[in-house]
């Protein structure tokens, strides 16, 4: 049992410095994405090059990412339910 419960406990251990180790890379990759862009803008491509995203193309990306309405839905409108966001539906005539 204490065999286990110090693999355990170095397992933690060992998390937590990944962990630790994943926030810095992330800082640090931040501060380099906003470097280039402030050298070279956003849509440059410097930028996507360095892994970042262009402003036009999040942009772009936000937009076209909605769901598609199924066929029944477009066929028969008055058959159109919505969701209130309580769990209730609500259907349109």
């Amino acid at each position: 049992m204490e065999a286990h419960n110090t693999l355990v406990s170095n397992i933690d251990e060992s998390r937590r410095n990944l962990t630790a180790i994943e926030q810095t890379l992330a800082e640090m990759s931040a501060r380099m994405l906003s470097g280039v862009a402030t050298k070279y803008g956003t849509s440059s491509n410097e930028y996507r090059k360095a892994g970042g995203t262009p402003r036009k193309r999040r942009n772009l990306a936000m937009v076209t990412s909605f769901p598609e309405m199924p066929q029944t839905a477009l066929s028969n409108p008055s058959a159109i339910e919505f969701n209130d966001g309580k769990g209730a539906k609500l259907v349109s005539n």
